[in-house]
């Protein structure tokens, strides 16, 4: 058993803490919380167990929890049961019975403040998930198996064999209870333990401890480019809903994915971490764009910033007459004025605070109209002798799409002579002949107009 020497190596107890033995009555947990009353004194830790009844085997599962109460009486330990609905939860949440029931189990532990919980995965359980982490198509970090120690969850038998642990339970005449659904191939993981490793034994019989090592090995391996993942992180973050895309680029593409992924984790979209959506989220990171990442939520990827974006209930199209003075746009304040010093702001067409445009104000055929886009808007832009569709003008900007709704128009009766974001119409800029410049400029613009789009 090397059950004292796994806690000492990982440091997973200490003086005057507070255990909580996970007890389902099979061999495993009984080994446990045995070992813990042994050491009970030499680390002055108080011990406790929990049994979750998942309800799963009928007067099975009931009689599980009999043993459980009748062990932890005659030990003197304080139990705690907790009843849950598997299958209702599997249902709800279209996830496998095997999946649902440790979803809950953990789900009771974390109800336990204050305790570390032990539970009793030992080396052939972590030989078993490594196997099955790679069937499945895992990165490295599922090919590290089972964590001896996550978070306040500790795992003292990690390095002890399931035979050890029977020959415990012989040699100290403690009987266990005996899932006989382990005993089947019906889930997954038992056709790894019953079937597949069998066979491994025969090409190696120590394959569970060199499985166990290999893991071992990656974890050191993986917590190195976790720390490195965490500096760049660090160089990339930008705020908590975005990254420096260019920045993020410069880094190597497995510390890039793994800062993608923490990006999904801390955007509330950890469920969405998986090898396929990685590789898009790449794919956007290196030449712009956006993906559907759960419903109605987006990544997008626009002029260097990597963002999450809801899908908005669309803008209601809005429309009215410029005022001399301030008008409200949406969430935007649109200040026009009139100058009468036309010289001074004939090729003032930027400022780097606000957006901000000089329009020759008698070009302006009719009334000046405030509006956001229409479908079919075209304008002809300054010093160009072609007319360009609005909807390729914004698509070559790369102004994301949930934002163009709230873009502020200027139109005229001979239609848009100003967009925010992207410049004005050839026909109405200021000459040698302007008495009057209409000077515009929009309070809380995201898209600031440059010499570029002003061309």
């Amino acid at each position: 058993m090397r059950f004292l020497e796994t806690i000492e190596k990982y440091s997973m107890v200490n003086p005057g803490d507070r255990i909580l033995a996970a007890l389902s009555g099979g061999a495993d947990s009984v080994c446990l919380l045995l070992n813990f009353l042994k050491v009970k004194e030499k680390y002055n830790i108080e011990i406790s167990a929990v049994h979750v009844n998942h309800h799963l085997r009928g007067e099975e599962s009931d009689s599980d929890e009999q043993f459980c109460r009748e062990l932890c009486k005659r030990l003197g330990v304080e139990l705690f049961v907790r009843n849950v609905d598997v299958i209702s939860y599997a249902k709800e949440e279209k996830k496998s019975i095997e999946e649902a029931a440790r979803d809950l189990r953990y789900k009771e532990f974390s109800s336990f403040n204050g305790m570390k919980i032990a539970t009793a995965h030992n080396l052939n359980d972590n030989a078993e998930t490594v196997l099955l982490n790679l069937s499945r198509g895992t990165g490295l970090k599922g090919l590290c198996g089972i964590p001896p120690v996550r978070g306040n969850i500790i795992r003292p038998l990690i390095e002890t064999s399931r035979r050890e642990i029977e020959d415990f339970l012989k040699q100290a005449g403690q009987g266990f209870a005996i899932d006989k659904t382990n005993l089947t191939s019906d889930y997954t993981r038992n056709k790894i333990r019953l079937e597949i490793m069998p066979k491994l034994r025969e090409i190696n019989p120590a394959a569970d401890f060199c499985i166990g090592r290999a893991a071992g090995i990656l974890q050191e391996e993986n917590d190195f480019l976790e720390n490195e993942a965490n500096r760049a992180y660090e160089r990339c973050f930008k705020d908590k809903n975005s990254l420096f895309a260019e920045k993020l680029v410069k880094e190597h593409p497995a510390i890039r994915k793994r800062c993608l992924a923490r990006f999904l984790e801390d955007v509330g979209l950890s469920a969405a971490v998986c090898f396929e959506k990685l590789e898009k989220l790449d794919e956007i990171l290196l030449y712009g764009g956006k993906i559907n990442i759960a419903k109605d939520v987006y990544i997008c990827c626009f002029k260097g910033i990597i963002y999450k974006e809801e899908k908005k209930k669309p803008l209601p199209q809005t429309e009215f007459e410029l005022k001399i003075g301030e008008n409200k746009f949406f969430n935007k304040i649109v200040r026009a004025s009139l100058e009468s010093d036309a010289e001074e702001f004939k090729n003032a067409n930027v400022n780097k605070k606000f957006a901000i445009v000089c329009i020759d104000y008698d070009k302006i055929q009719g009334k000046a109209i405030l509006r956001n886009r229409r479908d079919g808007d075209k304008i002809k832009l300054l010093n160009r002798n072609f007319t360009s569709s609005v909807k390729k003008l914004l698509n070559d900007r790369k102004i994301p799409p949930g934002e163009r709704d709230g873009l502020v128009f200027l139109a005229d009766d001979e239609g848009v002579v100003f967009i925010e974001g992207i410049g004005i119409s050839d026909r109405v800029k200021p000459d040698g002949n302007t008495k009057r410049i209409l000077k515009i400029e929009i309070v809380g613009s995201v898209w600031q107009l440059t010499p570029q789009n002003l061309e």
